[in-house]
């Protein structure tokens, strides 16, 4: 389930379990193939890390925030006993394919009622700098204009990139990954 402001998030993450699904079924289906290649998908909540700092996570108890350590442990676990299939973390995640089955007014009063539209309101991270400095130097481009002052030439994300750009406004390089 994907947070509003999340979308290309959301859509990543989905195009991640159609992927694993088709993968696993052109290797073979498992309970026909048990000694074959083995997929295994981990589908994590909130993560305790950086990318999710300033995060307002709508309601602990349904959905805590995990820790990477524990995650980590039970994905090697999960390895060396030979599962495949997936691992959804924490409990909701196993959920959330019957959820999308609901009908739409279910869904809508859900979320309303879990708070997870609004967790990405107040959020102020990497992702929403990079966001802004994009916005920014698009409308530069789209005003025509060919004055850049020196700090739209060299936009900061997080404080130790750039992305340079040259008198058009177009991307030229990126130093980092988010």
């Amino acid at each position: 389930m994907s947070p509003a402001r999340l979308s290309a998030y959301g859509a990543s993450k989905s195009g991640l379990i159609a992927l694993h699904e088709s993968l696993t079924y052109e290797l073979g289906p498992p309970s026909l193939n048990p000694h074959g290649i083995k997929t295994l998908l981990v589908c994590p909540g909130q993560l305790k890390t950086g990318m999710f700092q300033g995060v307002e996570t709508p309601s602990t108890m349904f959905a805590p925030e995990l820790d990477p350590k524990f995650v980590a442990a039970y994905v090697v676990n999960a390895i060396e006993q030979g599962r495949c299939g997936e691992i959804k973390l924490p409990l909701y995640g196993k959920f959330i394919p019957m959820f999308r089955a609901f009908p739409w007014p279910i869904v809508e009063i859900t979320r309303k009622f879990s708070g997870i539209d609004q967790s990405m309101s107040q959020f102020k991270s990497k992702l929403s700098r990079v966001a802004s400095s994009v916005t920014s130097l698009a409308n530069i481009s789209l005003s025509g204009s060919n004055s850049v002052s020196e700090s739209a030439v060299t936009a900061p994300i997080a404080g130790s990139s750039n992305i340079a750009v040259d008198k058009n406004i177009e991307v030229l390089r990126t130093s980092s990954t988010f």
